[in-house]
């Protein structure tokens, strides 16, 4: 579980990858916290859908693909 800021909900996808809270909400993270720990199944396999996503999206080549096409855009 992460909080909703900054570039975090880029990495992490809601429901998916993990579970976002808004931030200083301690009920949505005392919510979050409680369903991961009445749902451990759950929460191993967020774990491993974020390791894949982590190792798959998030690779130098990756970030570096990702950046050349962002300054190749914005000299176009």
């Amino acid at each position: 579980m992460a909080s909703r800021v900054g570039g975090i909900p880029e990495i992490v996808k809601d429901g998916e990858t993990g579970i976002l809270v808004e931030p200083n909400n301690p009920e949505q993270l005392a919510d979050a916290i409680t369903y991961l720990l009445e749902n451990p199944e759950e929460a191993v396999e967020m774990g491993r859908r974020g390791r894949r996503r982590v190792l798959k999206e998030f690779t130098w080549e990756k970030i570096a693909e990702k950046t050349f096409k962002l300054y190749c855009s914005l000299l176009d």
